[in-house]
């Protein structure tokens, strides 16, 4: 009977298991190794980061811009002094650093998601519009301007853990790369000159008779303080909309080299975005908008005007605020496909 009572009063100050008792004392050498273990292995990432010269960062998120990569998906994002390259499993893109044109690191915050089996992400993309909650932890905004093949310009949008931000611009501006303002403001100048009181005559010349090509210019801004992942956004998600659409023979990028002499031009120049809440909508749909205005001109190798309207994309659920750049292209490439300069014939109706 005392040995039991013994028993008992010794698993009262330790933690009972199947295979003995675990104290307190065993708990907190346990937890003092794992810590240890960690430093260590912090010191070793960047002792062995200081002697490569190269940063690499872990769990970035891919928004949208590196074309064959998946968006919404995390990978591993490596800077030396010659080029960045983001991998995700097998797949990778590549950037030479000489040919960046700007980039822009913002700070924001983002929300948390619900798995399969109920595990919360430790980061979420945009766009993920599940489970939002009240805890959404600070994230930093990589957006990247740059040069590809051909001078065809590109644009790429990637989700940093908290405090990466500055690391990567420490490596950037040391390699010669400098932060900078969104190159452009204001209309483009080749549009600025264009009447459009030519939009009646243009539609009264009939169909187009072949499928066209179109270039997209990279969107411009009529205001300041608009965050540069929005009109990169836009860029990226009008290109691969267009060219998934199939109405154009050619969807060029701006700059490309290659475009032919009698392309298309789409212009879009951003009047306001009014950045709501994510947070918010993620509890209350609808509240807190994110609401993007901009005016869309189209016009032809000769500078006439197809199309010149004012347009709107808003993201009013559970969608990220960058979302709101996805329903504008969806509007906009809907717009284009009504057109008669645009449309080619519809062939049942020409056999006929």
């Amino acid at each position: 009977m005392r040995s039991l009572k013994r028993s008992n009063s010794r698993s009262s100050s330790g933690l009972t298991f199947g295979f003995g008792t675990f104290g307190i004392r065993s708990v907190s050498v346990f937890a003092l190794f794992i810590l240890t273990l960690t430093f260590a292995r912090v010191a070793t990432a960047q002792s062995s980061e200081a002697l490569s010269g190269a940063l690499e960062i872990h769990h970035v998120v891919h928004v949208l811009g590196f074309g064959d990569l998946k968006p919404e998906r995390k990978g591993n994002l490596v800077i030396d002094g010659n080029r960045l390259t983001f991998t995700q499993g097998k797949s990778h893109a590549e950037v030479p650093l000489h040919a960046i044109r700007a980039f822009f690191i913002g700070h924001d915050n983002v929300a948390l998601i619900g798995g399969a089996k109920g595990a919360v992400a430790g980061m979420a993309p945009y766009g993920a519009g599940q489970a939002i909650t009240m805890i959404r932890p600070g994230v930093d905004t990589f957006t990247l301007l740059y040069m590809g093949e051909d001078h065809a310009v590109h644009g790429a949008v990637l989700l940093l853990p908290k405090g990466k931000g500055d690391k990567v611009t420490g490596v950037l501006v040391k390699a010669g790369v400098s932060s900078r303002d969104y190159p452009q403001t204001g209309l483009a100048a080749s549009s600025q000159a264009l009447s459009t009181g030519a939009l009646k005559l243009v539609k009264d010349s009939g169909e187009a008779q072949v499928r066209r090509s179109v270039q997209v210019a990279l969107p411009t801004e009529s205001v300041d303080g608009i965050p540069p992942q929005f009109p990169i956004g836009l860029y990226e998600d009008l290109i691969a909309k267009l060219s998934k659409s199939g109405r154009f023979e050619k969807v060029w990028r701006q700059g490309d080299s290659r475009a032919d002499s009698d392309v298309l031009t789409l212009h879009v120049d951003i009047l306001q975005v009014k950045k709501g809440s994510a947070r918010l909508r993620g509890l209350v749909p609808f509240a807190g908008p994110t609401v993007i205005k901009a005016h869309v001109r189209l016009t032809d190798a000769s500078n006439r005007v197809l199309l010149d309207k004012d347009m709107n994309g808003a993201e009013r659920l559970r969608g990220e605020n960058i979302v709101a750049t996805k329903h504008l292209s969806k509007k906009i490439a809907k717009e284009l496909a009504k057109l008669p300069g645009v449309k080619p014939p519809n062939v049942k109706e020409t056999m006929g």
